[in-house]
């Protein structure tokens, strides 16, 4: 049986995304595509710094204040975001801070190897 490819385009996380897949039919590969697409939005519900409603901006927006409950995934995220932090001597940062001061797209600089 031949497999076509099958391409769905999306946004997401203000990019252009595309899902690629090979499926028997199309009915199969919209399923598919569709589920995918679905779990990209609830990721980006629950995890975007951009949307007031989620669980990230209710942490920063009490950071050094109050505690914030969360789920049990988002848990089990930062966990293991933790520990990657402390297996790589800190090199691996989920903040973006860092990154966005190097890289201030208002400026037309690259940041050099130092930064």
């Amino acid at each position: 049986m031949v497999e076509e490819v099958h391409r769905f385009p999306f946004e997401a996380m203000a990019s252009r995304c595309e899902i690629r897949l090979a499926a028997p039919n199309t009915g199969t590969a919209e399923a598919l595509a569709q589920a995918a697409i679905a779990e990209v939005r609830r990721i980006e519900r629950t995890y975007s710094r951009y949307r007031a409603d989620s669980i990230v901006s209710r942490i920063n927006a009490a950071a050094g204040r109050y505690r914030v409950e969360c789920d049990d995934e988002t848990w089990q995220l930062l966990a293991y975001a933790d520990h990657l932090y402390g297996a790589s001597g800190g090199l691996f940062d989920i903040t973006s801070g860092v990154l966005r001061r190097a890289w201030d797209f208002r400026r037309p600089r690259v940041p050099g190897p130092d930064e």
